[in-house]
């Protein structure tokens, strides 16, 4: 499902939301969704003005896009988020553009987590199709985001109890391998996730993977992890982690 909402352009959650029925990890062929698509006006010269006008809030930080070219000829986009609220926001999305001579283009970028927890950075994902300009540089910005309201139960406490990152093929592969342990008195969720982001030793985000539990523990238990990040340039110096679990929409009600 993460993959339907990011080609469309809209979040996991709202897409989630749209189909209760429907239960992700057991979709196939023939599986109908209902798509929450909301038409957004092409920005102009005007608007365009209007945006680089507007001041930064000094809430949300973020750094210039890493991007990098993939085998079939598109460019990966990583926008690295800071959330310095107080209070965990949900929703984010960013707008990546790419220039090119005379022609610019842009793309939607979207957290692969639906939370960002306040003091914790994350990484927004854009994807540019094939043709992108042998010169092009680009700029990113963050246009949405929606607080996380005091006393919402929706996200679970999950704690990463141990972790071990290992790295080979010169460094441009990180194994990942831990252990979460699901906080006593938590109802049941609907997913468990880590997103694990990795960074090259100036900083620079240059890969990213979610992990996602095929077996949903309960409270009180420990669950083992294990997956791989992959460089889309050079060595990686680290891999940060941040683990999203969410409540059961059925015990929601």
């Amino acid at each position: 499902m993460f993959g339907i909402a990011f080609w469309y352009n809209i979040s996991l959650e709202s897409l989630l939301t749209a189909n209760p029925s429907v239960d992700p990890r057991a979709m196939g062929p023939g599986t109908s969704l209902l798509i929450p698509v909301t038409p957004i006006p092409q920005p102009t010269s005007t608007t365009a003005v209007e945006v680089a006008d507007t001041p930064v809030p000094s809430s949300m930080i973020w750094q210039d896009p890493n991007c990098y070219p993939d085998a079939a000829g598109g460019l990966w986009c990583f926008m690295l988020v800071e959330n310095r609220q107080d209070s965990d926001l949900e929703n984010v999305k960013g707008m990546i553009t790419l220039i090119g001579g005379e022609q610019s283009r842009q793309e939607v970028a979207h957290l692969p987590l639906n939370q960002l927890p306040a003091g914790q950075s994350l990484a927004l994902v854009a994807y540019f199709q094939s043709p992108v300009p042998p010169d092009y540089s680009v700029t990113g910005m963050v246009d949405f985001f929606l607080p996380v309201m005091a006393g919402d139960d929706r996200y679970l406490s999950v704690e990463i109890t141990s972790q071990s990152v290992t790295y080979r093929e010169d460094g441009e592969i990180a194994d990942i391998e831990g252990e979460l342990f699901i906080l006593e008195g938590q109802p049941a969720m609907d997913y468990l996730w880590i997103q694990g982001t990795a960074f090259n030793s100036a900083g620079d985000v240059v890969g990213v993977r979610r992990w996602e539990a095929e077996v949903l523990p309960k409270s009180g238990e420990a669950l083992p992890f294990g997956f791989e990040v992959y460089s889309m340039s050079g060595k990686i110096d680290h891999v940060n982690l941040l683990v999203e679990a969410h409540r059961l929409r059925e015990a929601e009600e």
